[in-house]
Order: structure tokens, then sequence, then C-alpha cells
């Protein structure tokens, strides 16, 4: 209806790739992946629809006859169906791949790459699996003769290229080359000669639009003249006798075909790991299955039987191991289980180190898993040499521009904002943002990761208007692409509600804050570390709106998690004793509040450098106490000391400074020294928003 360019639909395309993408992290395959099942909002947005059939990656059931046409009753669409789908076969993220580049045949050429409709089950099958599609840009020049079964072609090929801006000549001219290799290799009958996942394929359409070389090949002789034999024996045995006489004719095709050989190994090796290590994941899936123990099965215990069989099942295959070993790890860490994580992301790394190199991608990526680790367990002086090492190794394996090593600055870029080096932070995220919508496009959910780290710099330096701009954006992307309940729309909430408490836009922050502690705790449980994040972010927005004692009610909540969810060094229980020690301070308690102010000072000693904002922060408040409790030797030098610290790091108009600053003064004006208040009150700066939590 729009007629949209063959460029436009190709981003179109990218964007239901980036969705499906998705689903295969999460370990789900959808299955049926057609255009009834996607729908393009009015600003040209796809949506993936029904995962009613999608399953995790478990085995599916046999059949003997054809799925989804026979009593079987299993479910699937024969026009998008891979060849092992059709078959009965054990699906794989391949599958989906298949589906994905029929959709893209449709796409590009009007035509489903086989006309199935009237075909017996039998001749069906044999269309799917043994018939070649013709190249995208033979159909649309209109030159494929129907020859039988399988023939996509029909009248009407003028108005394709009219549906798209273009004559059929142009048109043709642009699917010839590039986009017909692309089609075809997803398109391949064989799963392990497809691209291996469907970010590759969706890479290797990006890498077209922008110019670049693709990955995809045509097929090479020696292939289609195996594919020919494997259908035609009889005839081939006659035609051989024939054919020897010109054996010194194709010394040339014999060097390429080895070469073909080799890739094609390669592939099947690596097509072999992924089954075994999906393998492996089924198995993990089964044995947790509620309907033989009788009992619901939460995700840890699926991950902690899965522990216990690796070193089992998976002894003399490092490789398989760490692969496993890495799914578990990231799974327990997403849980908040770190201690159940930690031992798996070190044994792959030190797999990987063994067998792949030190300097491979995959080496790289395990380093930065550990890291993530580490930094999430509140360790981050040994979260930051594992994340540099990790850049080091993405960027001599991968080059000067990677998704691994986007993704090593992301990290890199949150090890800076926790030592409180806000500019480094804003670089890195910056490089990453834009290295990500290079090789990922806009809607990916990397992309999103990046726009919300990039925001919370930008709000914890006080430019709140962009940090809101941006972290809108991001939750735009991740409901597009995962609907509206999942754990990163939670964290985009949170965020958000927090720079909505800074602009004082408090009924709009509260709001948000409730319904992402809800989505937290629905989809995550009460005892998980994001859980206790909103309520540490929901209880300082309760202490700046003067409601102190629902403050201290949502701290002691957090600080009831500490020594489970939270370790006890962990940023959060330092956050939450600072907010509570705060709230008695401000009923008046002070001598409640010292104790508490005391332990969050010393927790944040340990865990962050001297120059930290957050430290100078923590002793302003301190002194404000020891002041009010009428101990002005203590209290003098530390409020005078932590305002000029907080100067010299945030600048004198940042909101943290200014607080500081009117503690000093309120000191003096109690202590009944007028010409030092006087003096300190010259210094005030127009009052600006809040900050984010501290």
């Amino acid at each position: 209806r729009h007629r949209l360019t063959v460029a436009q639909r190709l981003r179109l395309f990218l964007d239901v790739c980036s969705a499906v993408q998705y689903a295969h992290q999460s370990l789900v395959i959808h299955r049926d992946i057609k255009n009834s099942n996607i729908l393009v909002t009015p600003d040209r947005t796809p949506k993936l629809l029904d995962f009613g059939i999608a399953k995790l990656l478990e085995t599916e059931p046999s059949a003997a006859t054809l799925p989804g046409l026979t009593s079987t009753g299993m479910m699937l669409t024969p026009d998008y169906a891979s060849p092992e789908q059709i078959r009965g076969e054990p699906m794989t993220t391949r599958s989906d791949v298949y589906s994905l580049g029929v959709l893209l045949y449709r796409l590009l050429t009007g035509r489903h790459p086989y006309a199935l409709a009237g075909l017996s089950p039998a001749a069906l099958v044999k269309v799917v699996c043994e018939v070649e599609p013709e190249k995208p840009s033979a159909v649309v020049r209109g030159t494929w003769k129907k020859e039988g079964a399988g023939s996509s072609l029909d009248a009407g090929h003028e108005s394709i290229g009219a549906d798209r801006r273009s004559s059929p000549e142009a048109l043709r001219r642009k699917l010839t080359g590039d986009l017909d290799n692309i089609v075809l290799t997803a398109l391949r009958k064989e799963s392990e000669r497809r691209y291996g996942s469907v970010e590759q394929f969706a890479a290797d359409v990006r890498r077209h639009l922008e110019g670049l070389p693709v990955a995809a090949r045509p097929n090479t002789i020696g292939y289609r003249a195996a594919k020919f034999v494997r259908r035609h024996r009889t005839g081939v045995v006659a035609a051989c006798l024939v054919l020897l006489a010109a054996v010194a004719g194709v010394v040339a095709t014999v060097r390429q075909a080895r070469i073909a050989a080799s890739e094609r190994d390669r592939a099947r090796i690596e097509a072999r790991k992924a089954e075994q290590v999906t393998s492996f994941l089924q198995g993990m899936l089964t044995s947790a299955d509620p309907r033989a123990g009788g009992k619901n099965v939460t995700v840890a215990e699926v991950l902690d039987e899965a522990a216990k069989r690796v070193d089992r099942e998976l002894a003399g295959q490092p490789e398989i191991e760490a692969a496993v070993r890495t799914s578990i790890g990231l799974t327990y860490l997403s849980l908040g289980l770190y201690d159940a994580a930690e031992p798996h992301l070190r044994r792959a790394l030190d797999i990987r180190r063994a067998t792949v190199g030190p300097d491979h991608i995959a080496t790289a990526a395990s380093l930065r898993n550990l890291s993530l680790l580490l930094s999430a367990k509140g360790d981050a002086a040994a979260a930051e040499p594992l994340c540099r090492e990790a850049l080091a190794t993405a960027r001599q394996a991968g080059g000067p521009e990677s998704v691994e090593l986007a993704a090593g600055l992301n990290t890199l870029a949150e090890l800076l904002l926790r030592k409180g080096d806000m500019a480094g932070a804003e670089q890195l995220h910056r490089e990453s943002l834009a290295m990500r919508r290079k090789l990922l496009g806009e809607r990916h959910a990397d992309v999103a990761e990046s726009l919300n780290d990039l925001a919370v710099v930008l709000g914890t330096r006080g430019d709140y208007r962009e940090a809101e701009r941006l972290h809108e954006q991001a939750l735009g992307i991740i409901r597009s692409l995962n609907g509206p309940e999942h754990p990163d729309v939670a964290v985009t909430l949170s965020n958000l509600a927090g720079v909505k408490e800074a602009l004082r836009d408090y009924a709009a922050a509260e709001n948000l804050f409730r319904e992402a502690l809800a989505l937290r705790r629905k989809l995550l449980g009460n005892e998980h570390p994001d859980v206790a994040y909103t309520l540490y972010s929901f209880a300082y927005m309760m202490f700046d709106q003067q409601n102190y004692q629902e403050a201290a009610r949502l701290s002691n909540e957090v600080l009831a998690l500490r020594g489970r969810a939270l370790p006890d060094g962990h940023p959060m229980v330092a956050g939450a004793l600072h907010v509570l020690g705060r709230s008695l301070l401000e009923q008046g308690k002070t001598a409640e509040a010292l104790p508490l102010l005391r332990d969050s000072l010393d927790l944040r000693r340990k865990a962050l450098p001297p120059n930290h904002w957050l430290l100078a922060n923590s002793e302003s408040v301190l002194g404000d106490c020891l002041g009010r409790m009428g101990r002005h030797a203590e209290a003098e030098p530390m409020l005078i000391a932590s305002y000029q610290r907080l100067q010299r790091i945030l600048g004198a108009s940042h909101p943290r400074t200014r607080e500081s600053l009117e503690r000093v003064i309120r000191f003096y004006e109690r202590s009944g020294r007028r010409e030092e208040a006087a003096a300190y009150r010259q210094q005030l700066t127009p009052s600006g928003a809040k900050n984010l939590p501290e």
C-alpha cells in the first residue's frame, strides 16, 4: 500500500530480525514467522505477533506424516516452513532463519519461493526439500518459465516493480548479486549451510545497505553437481563414463570444490557444536519437566540440575562445555544468583583461553561476562581490569568495530561511572551507541541499552531533559521489540522515574516507580537485586518529597535483602543506609541516624575511589548530623571539606554542591556565627532541578 522502496523494505526487515534475534537469545524459537504474524504500525514499526506455537529449544515430536496437513495436529504454515520442519525433524534457530528468508523473498519479489497451493502432501515435501528456489532477480524479470510443481511466477511482474517505485528491469538490477545471494543463503535446504543466526543474516543485509561486501556466496558448481547426483543417481552413472574424458579440464573446478568443502566442513563443525549445545539444553529442560516429578520447578532448580550434569556429560568437549557454562552462568547472573554464576563464568573463560586462545573474540566475551558479574557483586576494582582486557582482545580479534567491542565499551563506561568518572563514561557510552547503531540498526536491544546507560550518565551530570528524551527513546524500542512485560522495560521505567523526580514531576515519577516495582516483582520475584534498586530509588524520591516515614520503610525493605539478594558490600546497601539515616535525621532522631550514616560512609570508602562525589556527599550529611548533635568541632571541618570537594568534582552549580553549601550555612546559623553564614550565603547559585538518587 505504501509502495516502499527496496531499501525501505530491507530496513523494515531488519527490525523484524531484531525481534526474532531477541527471542533466540532467550532460547525461544518462534516457529511460525510469516507475513500475517507481523503487524506494521502507522510509523512503520513492525511488531512480531503470535508466539502461540513458539517453543524453548526442546525436542520436537517426530512426525510420520506431514505436520500441519494431516492428523498429527502439529501447527505450521507450509509456505514458510523449513525443510526440517516439513519433515518433522528437530528445529533450531536456523529454522527461523529459513522462514525469514521466505519473508524477505516475498518482500523483494511479491512472490513466495514456491507455489505450493493445490499440491499433495508428498509433492509439497518434495518441492520444499528438493527444488531450489529461483533467484529473486529472475522472478521479477519474469524469465522463470512455469516448469511444473514449485514454480512461483505468474502474471503481473510489471506491477511488482511499480509497487517498489521501480521498473522491472531496474528492480532486477537491484536484486542481482548480493540480494540474490543473501536470500538464497537463508533458503538453503541444509540448515548448516544457512546463516548461523538471525544476527548474521541481518548483518549481511545491513552490509548490503551500506555498500559493503557481503558474506553470502552463490552455490558452487560442486555443490549443484552433488545435488543433481542425489536426484538422478541412475542417469549419472551412465553419464560418468562419458565425462571421464573431460577430467583434465576440471582441475580449477576441483580446487574450488576443495575450498568449498573446507568451508562446508567448518560450517558443519559449528553446526554440530550448536546442535550439541541445544541438545544439552533440551535435556536440561526435559529433566526439569514438572510433569515428571509432580511439582513446580523454578528456573534456579533447572540451572542447579544442569550444573550437576555439565562435568558428567560434557567431559572431553571443551568448546561445548564453555558455551553451556556461559549460558548457565549468565542466567544465574540475570536471576541475581551471583555466587552460583561465578564458577561457571570463570570455568568458561579458562576453557576458552586454553582452546581458542587468549586473542579470540569468544575469549573477549568471557572476560566481559566475568567483569559484569564482579561489577554486579559490587567489586568494581576487580571488574575493571578484566573489562579492559576484554576490550583489548575484542579489538585484536574483531578489528575497530564489532558487536563485542561495543558491548565491552558499554561495560567499561558503567564501571567508570561507578568510579565517578562521568566524562569518561559519557565518551565511551557515545562511542558504543554509535557503533551499535551502525552495526545493528536503530531498533535493536543493544541500542536501547546504550541509550538507557548514556541517559543515566547525563542525568547524573544534571542534563535531565536530554536524559529524559533518551530514556523515552529506549523505552519505545524495548516495548516494540519485547512487549510491555519485560525486565528491560522495568529497568527503563525505573530510570525514567528518577529523571522525572529530578525534574520535580513527582506524580509522574511515583507512577513510573510503582509500575516498575510491580513489573519487577512479577517477573523476578521479591528477592532480586533489581527489585532492591527500584525500592531504593523510590525511597529516595519519598525522602525528596519529605515523606520521611515512607522513605525509611522502603529503605528498610532494601536492607532486609542484605546478605541475601545483595552482598554486604553492594552499593545498594550503602545507599539504603544513607537514605534511612537521612530520613531519621530529618525526623530529629539524630542518635539513631548517626551509626547508619557512619556505616554507609564506611562501605563507600571501601568501594569507591577517594575523589568520588558520593564520598564527599556522605561526609557532608554526616557533618550535618554531628552539627545537629552539638559536636561542632567534628562537624565544621567535615562540612567545609566536603563542600569544597563537591565544588571541585561536580561544579558550583550542581544540585549536590548547592545542598552541601546549604548545610554549611545552616551549621553557622545554628552556631550563632552570622558573619560566616553570610559569607557562604553569597556563594549560593540559583536553584536548579534536584539530582538523581545518591
